[in-house]
């Protein structure tokens, strides 16, 4: 089956040249866009573990303190203060886990979206060069 429409290298020079801007920019911007999100996904994800590392180790140090400053007449408050702080340390965790799960995916699809926008743009530009070579003629 036979096209009525010229390939892109049936095009003359200009519009080939804005079909291939086009396409240029359209690969960058998209390549540049999922390295970004890539990468804030990797520095909020590195920040969520920081944080979560600290808040344990905040919270081991703090019942490990009580228990030593009070270790006979408060031992059972100790194990309930560093069982809270533990169980808080895991919710704080967990929340902060799926908020980074959450935020990768949501620019994850905002990648997606912004690749298919400019790979639509690419195609509108590639009409435009097609209706440009079509009047040139």
């Amino acid at each position: 089956m036979t096209s009525c429409l010229p390939s892109a290298w049936d095009l003359p020079g200009a519009a080939r040249t804005v079909l291939t801007v086009a396409l240029a920019v359209d690969f960058f911007l998209a390549a540049f866009f999922l390295v970004a999100v890539f990468f804030l996904a990797a520095v909020f994800f590195l920040a969520v573990f920081f944080l979560a590392v600290f808040f344990l180790a905040v919270a081991f140090f703090l019942a490990t303190f009580f228990l030593a400053t009070f270790f006979l007449a408060t031992f059972f408050l100790a194990v309930v203060f560093f069982l809270a702080t533990f169980f808080l340390a895991v919710v704080f965790f967990l929340a902060t886990f799926f908020l980074a799960v959450v935020f990768f995916l949501a620019t994850f699809f905002l990648a997606v979206v912004f690749f298919l926008a400019a790979f639509l743009a690419v195609f509108l530009a590639a009409f435009l060069a097609m209706e440009l070579s079509f009047h040139a003629a």
